[in-house]
């Protein structure tokens, strides 16, 4: 609601201060009204406010001490560390990535209830068809990567690119029929041998939907189960694993192997990306599955496509969404599995109220905490580890990065975090004018993305631009306690670095040449750290900030009130 203009506001004729009364009981009524009860709780918002300030600056100082700040050289590993990059949203259509693909389908106004909403690739295939599908989508993948970004990415030094791609690759499964992908993959692999570059096979989506989120191919996100003439599709944890579906899924894995089979390039081979490990409000039932049902997963389909993999090609295995140390720690592989590779993927982009966590802690969180859970992990399984997604956000703000209709908070952390707004993308299909949707564009044309480096970082003393160099390199660091590790994402159509690594690299927070030989990132001495009770935790963050706080504001209201009775005495 505006405020009305200042010259519509009538001033007062005569202030209320002087109760009506004048001369020397004038003097009187005004000591008495400053010294009651009501007035010195007036108080109270100053009080508030310079807590909040000092805490503020008292933070600041005192993380000038962290050891978060005092990054040193890392021991040298001669072991070839794996460095690359995810191509994701090519093989598998995932909105928040280039969100233009979408802006065709966006309704101004009520929708018709004949046209269902395109929040994924099978959406997007059933709305559009076929042939006008296969028209869209081709122009995406011979666009968003080529190979000149091969090129690029071989240039900065990195030696890997893990390729997500869907169970509908071959173009002969229930979701987009008669559009096939494959020569795309075909190229991939080419270009990777082309420029020296290895490729992790990453299996994105299987049938149905191991996850039900857009980049399965097929979201269950609620907030569309209220559009006219259309339901979402329900979502169960465990349908993925039923015997029709495992054979489904084993059949596309092994002409996979097959097609590339004695191919240096492709490395290794991923059977699955996040299954459901945890429960969410989209899930309809059985979430979530236990580990033991995905590690019989893992060996079922290993077992049945291994005589078709060349020597040096692996397993990789996702631990899953919401896949933990204890959830792992009684699992002993089968000997089939014992030469794989277990997939984390590290974000702090879904810790609640994420930029108002001081610096020093989200560079712990990823200096320490992820570096000693990779280690645990591989501790525990005897087997190495690599983070096979990691990105430098704090926010969710990413324009529909919790799915298509759906704004920072929603479905996943509940608490919404402070965006920046900048004019949505273009590159695939322009925006027609005032078409919204929640959590993308708005009538103005503008789209969601986290907060612009000119506006700030988190609490600390470094500014944005050197807060993020630093934080690059220290999740760089521990993802290296592991055989290596690919960020998210190559690139995004929004250009947020914190998403694309090239944007980052043209930003300087990741170095220009990131091969083995040229670059080490630096890492704090953590174990210094733990010693050094500032900022080491989340509750030490709390102590120390309250602790800095109390006493302000005590001090304030102390001021007050012996101000007020000087008065009463004057």
């Amino acid at each position: 609601m505006r405020s009305p203009p200042i010259s519509s506001s009538t001033p007062l004729a005569e202030p209320l201060l002087h109760n009506g009364k004048s001369g020397s009981g004038n003097r009187s009524s005004r000591s008495r009204f400053h010294c009651s009860w009501s007035s010195l709780l007036n108080v109270v918002p100053a009080v508030l406010a310079l807590g909040i300030f000092g805490a503020m600056w008292c933070g600041a100082v005192a993380i000038w001490f962290s050891p978060m700040f005092s990054p040193a050289a890392t021991p040298r590993d001669d072991e070839e560390k794996m460095r690359g990059v995810n191509l994701g949203g090519w093989l598998v259509l995932e909105p928040w990535v280039t969100p233009s693909m979408l802006w065709p389908f966006l309704c101004v106004g009520p929708c018709p209830a004949d046209e269902t909403p395109v929040i994924d690739e099978r959406s997007f295939c059933d709305r559009l068809g076929p042939d006008e599908a296969r028209l869209r989508l081709e122009i995406l993948r011979s666009t968003w990567v080529t190979e000149a970004t091969f090129v690029r990415i071989a240039a900065s030094g990195l030696n890997t690119v893990r390729v997500p791609f869907g169970y509908w690759i071959f173009g002969d499964t229930d979701l987009c029929p008669q559009i096939s992908a494959i020569h795309h993959l075909d190229n991939a692999v080419d270009w990777a041998e082309k420029y020296g570059l290895s490729i992790v096979m990453d299996l994105h989506g299987v049938q149905p939907s191991q996850n039900g989120m857009d980049h399965s191919g097929t979201s269950s996100h609620r907030p569309f189960a209220r559009a006219t003439g259309w339901q979402r599709p329900s979502f169960s944890g465990s349908e993925w694993l039923q015997p029709d579906n495992v054979v489904a899924t084993v059949s596309v894995l092994r002409r996979i192997v097959r097609r590339y089979a004695g191919r240096q390039s492709v490395v290794r081979i991923g059977m699955v990306n996040e299954p459901m490990l945890m429960n969410r409000e989209w899930c309809d039932e059985d979430c979530p599955i236990g580990v033991d049902e995905l590690l019989n997963y893992y060996n079922t389909t290993w077992s049945s496509i291994a005589e078709f993999v060349s020597p040096g090609q692996r397993p990789v295995l996702d631990v899953g969404l919401g896949g933990s140390l204890q959830q792992w720690g009684s699992v002993t592989l089968p000997p089939v599995l014992r030469d794989a590779l277990i997939d984390v993927h590290t974000y702090q982009a879904w810790i609640p109220y994420g930029m108002w966590l001081p610096q020093a802690l989200h560079l712990r969180l990823a200096a320490c905490d992820a570096a000693g859970g990779v280690r645990a992990m591989h501790a525990v399984l005897g087997v190495p580890v690599m983070v096979g997604e990691w990105s430098i956000a704090l926010t969710d703000c990413a324009h529909w990065v919790n799915g298509v209709g759906l704004a920072s908070g929603e479905a996943n952390t509940g608490f919404s975090a402070s965006c920046s707004r900048v004019p949505c993308p273009t590159r695939f299909n322009p925006l027609p004018r005032g078409a919204t949707l929640d959590g993308g564009p708005d009538a103005d044309g503008y789209c969601s993305t986290g907060l612009l480096p000119t506006s700030g970082g988190p609490l600390g003393p470094l500014t944005a631009e050197v807060f993020y160099a630093l934080f690059t390199e220290y999740m760089m660091a521990a993802a290296e306690q592991s055989a290596g590790w690919l960020f998210w994402n190559f690139d995004n159509e929004m250009g947020d670095p914190r998403w694309s690594f090239f944007a980052a690299q043209a930003r300087g927070w990741f170095p220009a040449n990131l091969s083995n030989g040229a670059y080490q990132p630096r890492i704090p001495a953590c174990e210094e750290s733990d010693g050094v009770p500032l900022f080491g935790d989340l509750v030490t963050t709390a102590v120390v900030l309250v602790g800095c706080a109390v006493p302000l504001g005590v001090g304030t209201l102390v001021m007050a009130v012996c101000r007020c009775f000087q008065r009463r005495n004057d």
